[in-house]
């Protein structure tokens, strides 16, 4: 082969070999990507040359897609890769438009173990955005993943359960149109576009929300804007429990000094799930911020509702930076009160050195109800830092018990001690100051020193006026953990109560050992004195003698005197003492006598004794004559009896037992229980009862009180470890025990029996049942001559409860009366108690009514009740109705039947139980209507009326046309509308006008003390606000013995608290006769008149006259006329023609002129005193005329007929010493001559006789006087 030949063929392969290694790898990576065993020919090459493992389950597919692959797992160090299934599908093709299209990228079961990133060292550089720009056009169409769980190193756990990504890119900018993430922390959707290159400018808007444990879910909307470079603008709005909302801004947020500001908004309507007490409250809050990095300054302001202020306003004004913070305003305001804060401060971070001040004005403690501390103003300033401070405060305080003062406080502290603490007071017109060191590491230990002059306690406490004077040390520690104190009173002296005051003390404890070297304290009479110790044997005295504790203790009285001693080892000690309480009085307790002596050796090898007596003693309320208690014994063996006797009855109790030491056991019997002569009869122990008693369980055998022939028994155990039980059992308790308590005529027969259980355990679980049963009975009464009864067939009560439900029945059978039965359950009946229940009755026989009130007859008609009841036992809600149908009676002493009767009190469950009804007296009616809130309670009742009958007698008719309403309160009774009176019959002399008349006190007597000679106290009812209007139709008669007549008239009656009743309008007489001895006089005009004027002093507009004929001279006219009020009315007599007032008085009475007689001049006196006329003036003048010192008409009273001319006599009297006094009278119609005379023994005790032939009287007059 020739050289050129083998060239030319060495340069064709030469050039042909690459071509042939390009086809070769063309066909070799064709392969690779467009094959299933290509593509694991690339995995396995993959966990060839990556730096960790790689490893996974199966793969199927190709690389140019779809491929899956299933079990991959990669480690390298710290930094794994697992995932469990892994789809992917995507459009190669686009490449050669240079685009990237992602169609479907699918991931499930992805954990990601991060490494732990390195820290950068800082840069003084500011961060630069490089200009990304893709190769290519990116799509991603459908991009989503599932369990995915991310771990970063030193971190919590970050759990997605599935996230949705669809996102493509736009010339320069990323465009997410939708970023769906759902984790259990927050779902969040996200869309928006970023542009990589510039400034970066952005534009994203996020939808989230977030469950929060205990305050429910939060949903949040905003979005950010502007360039990451220059400026950005961030918005959100936040709703759930709470409303926020923030708006800020970022300028230059890249350099190493970012601007930046902010505004919040939050408002809270109900702050319940975050703070559970003000529950209903709401809050609002505004803040303001602005800064460049860590630098800031802003204001805020806090509204909110706090239960111990109400309304009430925070702001705040605070700047800083990373080294302090200054809080330049802090200012506090409640709405509702003058409360006031004011305070500013500052605070270096570096050594925590503070500087704060402030003043309050009006600050109470607590905050809500009765203050127990005021403080008017004050101040207050401390600097310095945790182990050097100084501080300063300053204070106005006062309160119940608080005497009024103005404080100072100074002094130095650090983290272990506060030391140079000085404090000074004015209080009680006097000076308080004092020194305190004070240091709680590395041990508790103390000094301080009091000094107090010129203090008055009646300053505060006026019971106890006075002037102190005081000195006191002390000092002390912990060492070791032993206590160590000293006090040391070095002086007290002064006045209390007018009693000079004087007394010193000191005292020392170490660890348990107590020494008093003195304590002596003398206030006038009264002395204590006490000395000793209390260490390993005891040998403390002491003396105490008070005979008079008024002058020493405000509102007590009485002396108290008692000496004693502690003697012995402290295991064993000895108590010997005695006391003596007389003449005792505070408030309403009382204890005239009570001594006592105890002689007890508490180690119990000796017998120790326990007596006490007493007399006159008022405890509760109850007035008890003695009472004693006698005891003795050993631990081993003692008894104790004791005895109360008093007003409510003669009690006995006997024990008899002995004390298990130092268990402290103890174990005895009950020999003796009596109640005597009480109000339940007398009751008797029917034998001694085993008890037993300790710190840990107790016990009582069946214990039996027994009062023939009823019968009550109990026993019960308690066990800390256990719990508790208990068994009451009652036989045979009759209603005749308590007959004083039933009114006169009622008897009532039946027996009742009773049986309770109740047992608990330790963790406070309850149960119990309860079985009462009424056996058959009767219930009768005798009532003006009738004899009503009524059959009583059965009862019971049933009761049980777990302690977490209690459940009720009762159940009444009232025979041919009717039936009542109740059922009711109560959820948490120790706690909220929720009631549900329902009442039933039906009763069909209403003459049960006569039984109570004898003056209701022929009570007919039907009660029915059915009614539902839920709710709290503060809140009850009623559901249902209570009717009573077809209801009449008679009500003879007003001489009405009351017909057609219909009542109805129903309720739907809301609100009051609404009334209604109606009722007839013919000829008219009444209607009701209203409502009643039983629980408050509250009532609101309108009455409607026409020609009601409200009488029907023969001496009273009375027709109403009421409209009414009616309101009532605890605290208010209001009562407005108007009543008319169509028609009306009064006659005073009728039948019944006539009988026995009630024996009443003399007016002038008023009661002001009851019998122990305290002032009674007066009933206080609810405040009456009245406005009503009567008024008077054209049928109103009123008839008497002395005058006949019709009236008209219209008033308004008004009443308000603290102002008798006041009546605006008039009553006059239409027409109208009075009678003067048999003669009617024609009334010609008669008005009472009331002008805002209170009802019993009216003003009087009255004539009368009387007309005669005086033949060729005319007719005559006489008359009187009343003016004035009722209690000054001023009289007038006037005639036409004119004439002397003796004959107008004389025509009035007699019809005709004077004659002169004797007994028309009684009549005429008479009738002169009756008018008012001052015929006792006329006697007056001339008795001193003669010398006399009475000269008087007597318009004496014959029997029931009243006064009468027969009985008329004239008077002359004389007091011939101081004491003594005789007295002449002379009938003026009768001839019968009268002798008085009186003579006064003593200034309260008066003689008085009078004789005549008609009979002779002797009175002994005892004047009281208070």
């Amino acid at each position: 082969m020739s050289a050129t030949r083998l060239l030319r063929r060495t340069l064709y392969w030469l050039l042909a070999l690459p071509l042939i290694l390009l086809l070769l790898g063309l066909l070799v990576a064709g392969f690779a990507v467009s094959t299933e065993t290509g593509f694991n020919g690339l995995l396995a090459l993959a966990q060839r040359v990556l730096p960790g493992q790689l490893s996974y389950d199966r793969a199927s597919g190709r690389l140019l897609g779809p491929l899956r692959i299933e079990g991959l797992r990669y480690q390298d160090g710290p930094l794994q890769v697992a995932l469990a299934n892994g789809e992917l599908d995507w459009q190669p093709a686009d490449l050669f438009d240079g685009a990237l299209t992602i169609t479907r990228l699918h991931v499930d079961g992805l954990e990601l173990a991060l490494p732990p990133g390195k820290d950068a060292p800082p840069s003084d550089q500011p961060l630069e955005l490089p200009d990304i720009r893709l190769p290519l056009a990116l799509t991603v169409a459908d991009l989503q993943g599932s369990n995915l769980q991310i771990r970063p190193a030193g971190a919590e756990p970050i759990q997605i359960d599935a996230v949705t990504l669809k996102t493509r890119t736009e010339a320069e900018a990323l465009l997410v149109e939708v970023l769906d993430l759902r984790s259990p922390l927050a779902d969040v959707r996200l869309d928006g576009q970023i542009t990589p290159t510039g400034d970066y400018p952005l534009h994203v808007r996020l939808d989230w929300r977030a469950p929060v444990p205990n305050y429910g879910d939060f949903q949040g909307v905003g979005e950010l804007r502007g360039t990451l470079r220059d400026h950005l603008e961030l918005t959100q709005k936040i709703a759930g429990a709470a409303a926020l909302e923030l708006h800020g801004d970022v300028r230059q947020a890249l350099t190493k000094e970012p601007a930046w500001s902010t505004t919040v908004k939050l408002e809270v309507t109900d702050l319940k799930p975050f703070v559970p007490d003000l529950a209903g409250k709401p809050l609002t809050a505004q803040i303001t911020a602005q800064g460049v990095l860590a630098r800031f300054e802003g204001q805020g302001e806090i509204k909110a509702t706090v239960p111990e202020l109400g309304p009430a306003t925070l702001r705040f004004t605070a700047a800083g930076d990373d080294k302090a913070v200054k809080l330049s305003e802090l200012k506090l305001a409640a709405v509702d009160r003058p409360l006031a804060l004011d305070a500013k401060g500052e605070l270096q971070f570096a050594e925590l050195r503070f500087k704060a001040s402030g003043q309050w004005r009006s600050l109470t403690w607590p905050l809500t109800g009765p203050a127990q501390v005021e403080s008017a103003s004050g101040e207050f300033a401390a600097e310095g830092m945790p182990k050097d401070y100084r501080f300063q405060l300053a204070a106005e305080l006062q309160g119940p018990e608080i005497p009024k003062g103005r404080w100072t406080l100074n002094g130095q502290g650090s983290d272990q001690a506060v030391r140079a603490v000085q404090w000074s007071g004015q209080t009680l017109e006097g000076t308080l100051e004092g020194t305190v060191d004070a240091a709680w590491a590395p041990a508790v230990s103390w000094k301080a020193t009091l000094a107090g002059a010129g203090l008055n306690p009646g300053a505060q406490w006026k019971e106890v006026p006075g002037k102190l004077n005081l000195r006191l040390k002390s000092d002390g520690g912990l060492d070791d953990g032993k206590l160590r104190a000293n006090v040391l009173l070095e002086e007290l002296t002064g006045t209390l109560s007018g009693q000079a005051l004087r007394g010193s003390a000191d005292v020392s404890v170490l660890d348990q050992d107590l020494t008093v070297k003195t304590l002596r304290l003398n206030a006038g009479p009264a002395r204590l004195e006490a000395e000793g110790t209390l260490a390993k044997r005891w040998d403390l005295r002491w003396t105490l003698n008070a005979p008079e504790l008024k002058s020493l203790v405000p509102g007590l009285s009485g002396g108290v005197a008692s000496t004693g001693a502690l003697s012995g080892p402290r295991d064993r000690p000895r108590v010997a003492a005695n006391f003596t309480v007389r003449n005792l009085r505070q408030g309403d307790t009382q204890i005239q006598r009570l001594q006592g002596e105890a002689d007890v050796d508490v180690g119990g090898s000796d017998r120790s004794r326990l007596k006490l007596n007493g007399e006159g003693l008022v405890l509760g309320g109850q007035h008890w004559k003695s009472v004693t208690l006698d005891g003795g014994g050993t631990p081993n063996a003692h008894e104790l009896k004791a005895e109360l006797s008093g007003d409510p009855g003669r009690f006995a109790l006997a024990l008899a037992g002995t004390l298990q030491l130092p268990a402290l056991t103890w174990q005895g019997r009950i020999t003796q229980l009596m109640a005597k002569d009480t109000l339940a009869g007398t009751w008797n122990l029917e034998k001694a009862v085993a008890v037993q008693a300790s710190a840990e369980k107790a016990s009582l055998d069946n214990a039996c009180l027994a009062s023939t022939p009823s019968r009550l028994c109990l026993q019960g155990q308690w066990n800390g470890a256990r719990g508790f039980n208990g068994r009451v059992q009652l036989q045979e308790l009759r209603p005749e025990r308590f007959k004083q308590f039933l009114p006169p005529g009622m008897n009532l027969t039946t027996r009742i029996d009773a049986q309770a259980e109740v047992n608990g355990g330790p963790n406070g679980a309850l149960q119990g049942k309860l079985n009462l049963d009424i056996a058959p009975g009767a219930l009768q009464m005798v009532a003006d001559g009738r004899t009503l009864r009524f059959t009583l067939k059965s009862g019971k009560l049933r009761a049980q409860t777990d302690g977490r439900a209690t459940t009720g029945q009762l159940k009444l059978d009232l025979a041919q009366t009717g039936q009542l039965q109740a059922d009711a359950q109560v959820r948490d009946p120790f706690g909220a108690a929720r009631v549900d229940g329902k009442i039933v009755a039906a009763i069909t026989d209403l003459s049960l009514i006569s039984l109570f009130a004898p003056q209701v007859l022929e009570v007919k008609g039907q009660l029915r009740a059915d009614v539902n009841v839920t709710g709290t036992i503060p809140k009850l809600a009623l559901r249902g109705a209570i009717r009573l149908e077809n209801a009449g009676a008679a009500i003879p002493a007003a001489g009405i039947k009351l017909e057609d009767l219909q009542f109805a009190a129903t309720s739907s469950g809301q609100g009051p139980l609404q009334l209604s009804g109606s009722l007839r007296s013919k000829p008219g009616q009444l209607q009701l209507s209203g409502e009643v809130d039983p629980l408050k309670p509250q009532l609101r009742l309108n009455i409607k009326g026409q020609d009601f009958q409200a009488f029907d007698t023969s001496d009273i008719r009375i027709r109403l046309s009421p409209d009414l309403k009616l309101e009532v309160t605890q605290e208010l009774v209001r009562v407005d509308g108007q009543v008319i009176i169509p028609q009306a019959y009064l006659n005073s002399g009728g039948v019944g006008g006539e009988g026995p008349s009630p024996i009443a006190s003399s007016e002038d007597l008023t009661i002001v003390n009851d019998r122990d000679g305290k002032a009674r106290a007066q009933a206080k009812g609810p405040a009456i606000h009245a406005q009503v209007r009567v008024i008077l139709g054209d049928d109103v008669q009123v008839v008497t013995p002395a005058f006949k007549g019709k009236l008209r008239g219209n008033l308004l009656v008004m009443q308000t608290p603290g102002l008798a009743p006041r009546g605006s309008g008039s009553a006059e007489i239409v027409a109208g006769t009075y009678k003067i001895y048999g003669t009617e006089i024609n009334i010609q005009r008669g008005r009472v008149l009331f002008s805002n004027s209170p009802l019993d002093n009216p003003g009087l507009d009255i004539r009368v006259a009387r007309e005669f004929s005086s033949g060729s001279s005319g007719n005559t006219t006489v008359g009187a006329q009343v003016q004035g009020t009722l209690q000054r009315p001023r009289l007038t007599l006037f005639s036409d023609p004119s004439m002397p007032q003796s004959d107008i008085l004389s025509y009035l009475v007699l019809g005709r002129a004077p004659q002169g007689s004797g007994g028309e001049s009684a009549m005429l006196f008479k009738a002169a005193s009756a008018l008012g006329l001052g015929g006792d003036a006329l006697a007056k003048g001339l008795g001193s005329t003669v010398g006399l010192d009475t000269v008087q008409l007597d318009t004496g009273t014959n029997g029931s007929n009243g006064t009468t001319e027969e009985s008329t006599s004239l008077t002359l009297g004389k007091y011939l010493t101081p004491d003594l006094y005789v007295g002449y009278g002379v009938g003026l119609v009768n001839a019968v001559n009268t002798i008085y005379i009186k003579y006064r023994l003593t200034r309260r005790l008066m003689f008085e006789s009078n004789s005549s032939a008609l009979g002779y009287g002797v009175d002994l007059i005892y004047n009281i006087e208070r």
